[in-house]
């Protein structure tokens, strides 16, 4: 009768509700605070009684979390200012508050963990605790936050952040790169690549502490370059994979190119209206990562909906006469690729509704004569029919307004162009997708057909959206 909780107890209920994953972990936890902070229990909360509220907010996913986890912890550094000895915020207090406000979507988030950051380097300054110092996890966390933020200067502000780090790691400058290839600096592209050549220049001299890039540094600069107006981008993503290749052969693993890596460049290359034979060059690498699944069991570099797309997307954007057959042949080997690898091996994935759209996109640009046109039509009426018998691929409305759109492109007017339209439609309507953006693009194919079917109201209503 006379055993009475102690703070080990209380303690250890915080941490259980820490833990736990609830969404109202913060505010329970916080409760048990208070009760302890109560007179009447006799029960003293410590440090880590409050820096365990402190995670439960952070970790919490309500509105508002963030501005709770800082009020606790802001509530721990006036406790210890007025000498309260067991109260004594440290780096993990201050960096749990720092990750609440990076996961927030407040529009100040960002700037919020920059003052927690700078409350935490002025308070070791002051009192010289260096067990208070932002830790190199704790500035990459702040780096990110300012990456993910809408701050037009957010790439100015992570580089400021990564200037006050004694030691940064490749995370840190991978979280610059990606602050500034997201912000509107006019000198992004150069400073992206100035870090990247830091990194490869470091770990080339091999010096202590020498730090390196990464995959994902290199996917940060090419993403970037996808993004920029570079003339030369095509060139400098090849030049950028060619290395990686070349130093993932020589023993440097972290730096092996990824799916991630390959869609990039493919992506680059098939936009870039500079590049001759850009569609040849992008199945080449198709080819070569198709190559390189087929010989390892690593998945890392498989192919995926998107690699197969975009090699599509490059077909659709040439200007060959062949280019409906040749886009529709790379949709042919995904298939193909999947079938023979085995329906248990995920190595090679079956076509989603991705590549079917992109391959219905490509029928919209078909160049030639009578004979090409009358070739795209039948892969469009083809394509409709592969999506609706596939177990793998959900026909959206992006599938049924491209399709009449490449009908009314590829067909001459009159009946032959109406049927295939009202056939369309009909699956359009079986698969409860007829809506305005459908009706539009059927106006522009075929004014009759949308008399018939739109402008009359014949199409029932339950299924007009």
């Amino acid at each position: 009768a006379n055993v009475k909780p102690n703070t080990i107890c209380f303690n250890a209920l915080l941490d259980a509700w820490t833990r736990s994953g609830r969404h109202d972990a913060g505010k329970r936890a916080e409760e048990v605070l208070r009760w302890m902070e109560d007179d009447t229990v006799a029960v003293e909360p410590d440090s880590f009684s409050y820096t365990a509220v402190i995670n439960a907010w952070s970790k919490s996913k309500v509105k508002g979390s963030a501005n709770h986890a800082e009020r606790i912890l802001r509530q721990m550094v006036t406790l210890q200012e007025k000498g309260h000895s067991t109260i004594c915020p440290d780096h993990v207090s201050f960096s749990a508050v720092v990750d609440a406000w990076a996961k927030s979507s407040d529009a100040s988030s960002a700037s919020r963990a920059a003052t927690i950051v700078t409350m935490m380097e002025e308070l070791a300054e002051r009192t010289e605790n260096q067990n208070v110092r932002p830790t190199v996890a704790t500035y990459n966390t702040l780096i990110q936050a300012w990456a993910n933020s809408r701050d037009p200067q957010r790439g100015q502000h992570a580089l400021e952040v990564l200037s006050r780090m004694e030691t940064p790691n490749t995370r840190s400058y991978n979280s610059v790169m990606s602050a500034l290839s997201r912000s509107n600096h006019e000198r992004k592209i150069e400073l992206i690549f100035d870090l990247l050549n830091y990194l490869e220049n470091s770990h080339k001299a091999g010096e202590d502490g020498a730090v390196g890039p990464d995959t994902i540094t290199y996917n940060t600069a090419l993403n970037a370059l996808a993004r920029s107006r570079d003339v030369k981008a095509a060139e400098k993503a090849e030049s950028i994979l060619h290395k990686m290749l070349l130093d993932e052969e020589k023993g440097n693993t972290s730096v092996a190119p990824n799916t991630i890596t390959y869609n990039t460049v493919m992506n680059i290359i098939a936009k870039s209206s500079k590049t001759p034979d850009c569609a040849l060059r992008v199945e080449s690498l198709l080819d070569h990562m198709e190559e390189l699944s087929r010989k390892s069991d690593n998945s890392t570099k498989a192919p995926s909906s998107v690699s197969y797309s975009t090699c599509i997307m490059a077909w659709a954007r040439s200007h060959r006469p062949d280019k409906v057959k040749r886009a529709k042949s790379v949709l042919d080997r995904m298939k193909k690729a999947h079938k023979d690898s085995g329906m248990n091996n995920n190595r090679f994935i079956p076509p989603d509704i991705i590549p079917y759209n992109t391959l219905l996109n490509a029928c919209c640009f078909s160049v030639g004569g009578v004979d090409s046109k009358s070739e795209a039509a039948n892969v469009i009426m083809e394509t409709l029919h592969e999506i609706r018998d596939s177990n793998f691929a959900q026909p959206e409305t992006l599938t049924y307004t491209t399709a009449v759109k490449a009908l009314g492109r590829n067909t001459p007017t009159g009946a032959g162009r109406n049927k295939l339209i009202e056939q369309a439609l009909q699956f359009c309507a079986e698969d409860s997708l007829l809506c305005d953006k459908v009706a539009k693009e059927v106006r522009h194919a075929s004014e009759e057909v949308f008399r018939k079917y739109f402008a009359n109201r014949n199409v029932p209503p339950e299924i007009v959206r």
